[in-house]
This record gives C-alpha cells, sequence and structure tokens, in this order.
C-alpha cells in the first residue's frame, strides 16, 4: 500500500512588495521570510523534489487582495 509524507504551509504576501512569500512550514516560521525568494521560485523547487499541491486555501484582505494562503502538499514515502 502507497504511504505518504505531507507538507504543510503558509504564505503571506507583503504589501509594500504585492508578492506572496512562505512564512511556515510544518508549523515553523521560517528566518527572514520576508526577504526569501517569491513563492513561485519555491514552489517550482518543491515540484522538482516531488511534492505535489493537493489543497490551496486562499485568504483576502479587507479590500478584496490576497493577503495569504495555506498550501498542503504530498509525496510518496520511499
Amino acid at each position: 500500500m502507497q504511504k505518504w509524507e505531507y507538507l504543510s504551509v503558509i504564505s503571506e504576501a507583503l504589501e509594500y512588495v504585492g508578492v506572496l512569500r512562505v512564512r511556515y512550514v510544518n508549523g515553523t516560521e521560517l528566518d527572514k521570510w520576508k526577504k526569501g525568494p517569491h513563492l513561485n521560485e519555491i514552489l517550482n523547487s518543491w515540484g522538482e523534489e516531488g511534492w505535489e499541491l493537493v489543497s490551496e486555501v486562499i485568504s483576502f484582505n479587507d479590500a478584496g487582495r490576497i493577503n495569504g494562503n495555506r498550501l498542503i502538499f504530498k509525496r510518496p514515502k520511499l
């Protein structure tokens, strides 16, 4: 039977930059997340490592702009 491992990610938008950056991975806040790579760069690297996005929940601020999101990934456990 196939077993899976999961990765839970929370990203937040930086208002003054307008891009999403990963802030939490599996509940642990990343150091210097505000200066880290854009979410898209990280998604591409995780895809190369075999992670598949299986769920996304987007949150919006009062102005209707994306405030952040929660992403769940899975990959086969070796």
